[in-house]
């Protein structure tokens, strides 16, 4: 009702109606900026949240108020930023002990379960393909 087309879940959909259906909202959505389906549907009981970029997401309100990025020390020195605990409990606040391995420790292990050999992962260390 919202978007002005009842008709598209009148009797619920049918699986073999659903690709057309999914097609009709991606084109009434592409109408409207995210903005304004927003502002419009926040005047309504419904479940509707934008797709956020990833920097949009961190960035959110509540994602800050719930405490859901936080630093974490690295084992050779300095901070990271990693996705916190989404549950609490009053009596047992969540630890980050560690915020586990370096980018690239488990490289050559990787690559050997991929069948690459020693030679051929040293050629690829030393083109720089990884460090």
């Amino acid at each position: 009702e919202t978007i002005g087309r009842p008709d598209l879940t009148a009797g619920g959909v049918a699986p073999l109606d659903l690709p057309r259906v999914k097609e009709e909202v991606r084109r009434i959505l592409k109408a409207k900026t995210r903005e304004e389906w927003m502002a419009l549907f926040g005047k309504v009981d419904a479940c509707v949240e934008p797709v956020l970029a990833l920097g949009e997401a961190l960035a959110d309100l509540h994602v800050s108020a719930r405490e859901l990025v936080v630093e974490v020390e690295l084992p050779g020195g300095g901070k990271v930023k990693q996705l916190g605990h989404p549950i609490r409990y009053s009596a047992t606040p969540p630890e980050y002990r560690s915020a586990g391995c370096a980018t690239g420790t488990h490289t050559r292990e990787v690559l050997r379960e991929l069948g690459y050999g020693d030679a051929e992962i040293d050629e690829f260390e030393k083109t720089g393909l990884f460090k």
